[in-house]
């Protein structure tokens, strides 16, 4: 029986989708280098695919770069236990930039110390969140 270091990325998405991946997508994870924490997080969203019903026919090149690139580099972990410093533009209704925590705040939204409010997404969608905060 291969201990987890010992099977390849193919050989979990086997063992948790019953199906083995294009061996040319499958080999852009190379599971023996990933850091234990992305082995981890990899292991814990395969076993929710397989509970959610998720087929390895769903995997697209854009969902291994995720895993390979984008993962390793944006848990708490890479970061020494810290949240990654990831910024996006936030604009008011009118195009302007605008300040999400001080919108929050003016809603009278309470933070404490650690609070991190994070969203990310259109510009429209942001624009809502804030109008519906003032």
């Amino acid at each position: 029986m291969q201990t987890m270091q010992e099977k390849s990325f193919n050989d979990l998405v086997e063992q948790f989708l019953g199906i083995r991946l294009p061996q040319q997508m499958a080999d852009a994870v190379c599971w023996s280098e990933l850091p234990p924490y992305v082995q981890d997080f990899i292991m814990r969203m395969l076993k929710l695919m397989k509970r959610s019903g998720y087929t390895a026919t769903g995997f697209n090149p854009h969902l291994i770069r995720w895993l390979s690139a984008s993962i390793p580099s944006m848990l708490p972990d890479a970061w020494g236990g810290r949240i990654p410093p990831i910024t996006l533009p936030i604009y008011s209704a009118g195009g302007r930039p605008a300040s999400l925590i001080a919108a929050l705040r003016k809603s009278g939204t309470a933070f404490r110390s650690t609070s991190v409010p994070f969203y990310v997404g259109s510009p429209q969608f942001v624009s809502s969140i804030l109008n519906s905060c003032s």
